[in-house]
């Protein structure tokens, strides 16, 4: 994830450990092959950690999952690219 997406989602999160825990949980699922992530859990993971900040204005949530999702995939993309570059080198 981008520096200044996960710092937002960090300060977000200080003081929800619910929020922390899925914040790590997207975390892991950036570490996985990228051929083993579901988009669809992707979504649930950032809805979940959406739910999870409570006390926090329901705009300010949606720009912290929309900075989130576009950074998870654009390391996502970066992951896959990545991948392949490495899988066409061993044929």
């Amino acid at each position: 994830m981008t520096d200044a997406a996960i710092l937002a989602a960090l300060r977000a999160s200080v003081g929800k450990p619910d929020a922390l825990e899925l914040l790590a949980r997207l975390e892991l699922w950036l570490s996985q092959a990228p051929v083993s992530r579901s988009r669809n859990e992707l979504s649930e993971l950032l809805d979940r950690w959406g739910d999870a900040l409570i006390h926090i204005d329901a705009d300010d949530v949606r720009h912290l999952k929309v900075q989130l999702q576009e950074s998870c995939e654009l390391t996502s993309h970066a992951s896959a690219r990545d991948h392949d570059e490495r899988g066409g080198q061993e044929n």
